[in-house]
């Protein structure tokens, strides 16, 4: 099995990879980042997330489950990217959306010229299930809410490590 953790860094790197969605966090790759839990310092997940400036995106893990593909039996690796978008400026494109769009659609530099959503973010797995979207709320206080936006997605490891 894969350390989580690795994973996520992989996810991160991927994104600050593609020219367009850094364009999106005002040009600063540093938006995009990992949450990691670090006991007993960093152990918040949803102070980090209140905490997220916009531009940005945080990735983290969800979990590890055994899976199976075709015959063989895997890990499957669930993460979440969450999205605080730029402020909208009339007349250009909404951020979350264009964020999804190019979240799927975007092509790291690096890579093999595919889209992301095609394209390996780790060595060891295959590319990722399509993903889900989804708003998400975070309850501040009784009053008051933070909304943000989450991609899902599954990473599948191609074999046992």
């Amino acid at each position: 099995m894969l350390n989580p953790a690795d994973l996520v860094d992989a996810i991160v790197a991927a994104l600050q990879d593609i020219p367009e969605f850094v364009t999106e966090m005002d040009g600063d790759a540093a938006r995009i980042s990992a949450y990691h839990d670090q006991f007993p310092t960093r152990s918040n997940l949803a102070l980090a997330i209140y905490q997220m400036d916009p531009p940005s995106t945080l990735v983290i893990w969800r979990e590890t489950a055994p899976g199976s593909a075709g015959r063989m039996e895997v890990w499957k690796h669930s993460f979440s990217v969450l999205f605080r978008p730029r402020e909208h400026v009339a007349g250009d494109d909404y951020g979350y959306g264009k964020l999804m769009e190019l979240f799927v659609n975007g092509v790291p530099s690096s890579g093999t010229g595919q889209k992301l959503l095609n394209e390996p973010i780790h060595a060891s797995c295959w590319p990722m299930d399509v993903p889900t979207f989804a708003r998400s709320t975070l309850m501040v206080t009784q009053d008051s809410a933070l909304d943000y936006f989450e991609v899902r997605l599954t990473l599948t490891e191609m074999g046992d490590q």
